[in-house]
């Protein structure tokens, strides 16, 4: 499954994206692709048509909260909200770490080899896979013997 966020109101500007065009180019290039709007920024500035946006699921704050809590309680028993936060916090973060080296180390040193100076920045989230890290690799190594 894939999976698009789209940040609907930047955090550091204020200014808005147009969430449906946005939607649309991602349908037209992945069409099975889940498309999540992080509204938390934006949801104070009015109604959302959702289904008229062509988007999955808009996540304002309290949903980003529910969504941690549940994480949570699946890598934790505790019942207390609180804790469940924290545990889902912990294993975010053990996670994204974990992709992290797959990314610095699965391929070894990916400049050298290519003979490359700097590269691209590349973002993940504890919802990706040491799959997902692989096929981009692997996508990327692809790119590079295109173009060389």
């Amino acid at each position: 499954m894939r999976v698009a966020t789209i940040i609907h109101t930047s955090p550091v500007t204020g200014m808005a994206v147009d969430v449906g065009a946005i939607a649309a180019a991602i349908r037209g290039a992945a069409p099975g692709c889940f498309n999540v709007v992080d509204g938390i920024q934006h949801a104070s500035h009015g109604a959302v048509d959702i289904a008229a946006l062509g988007i999955d699921n808009y996540a304002t704050f309290s949903d980003a909260v529910d969504y941690l809590d549940w994480l949570g309680s699946q890598v934790t028993p505790d019942s207390d909200r609180r804790k469940r936060l924290e545990a889902a916090a912990k294993s975010i973060h053990g996670h994204k770490q974990k992709l992290a080296d797959t990314m610095m180390t699965g391929s070894g040193n990916v400049l050298e080899p290519l003979g490359l100076a700097d590269c691209v920045r590349v973002s993940f989230s504890h919802y990706n896979t040491e799959q997902d890290v692989a096929q981009f690799l692997t996508a990327l190594n692809e790119f590079v013997e295109q173009t060389a």
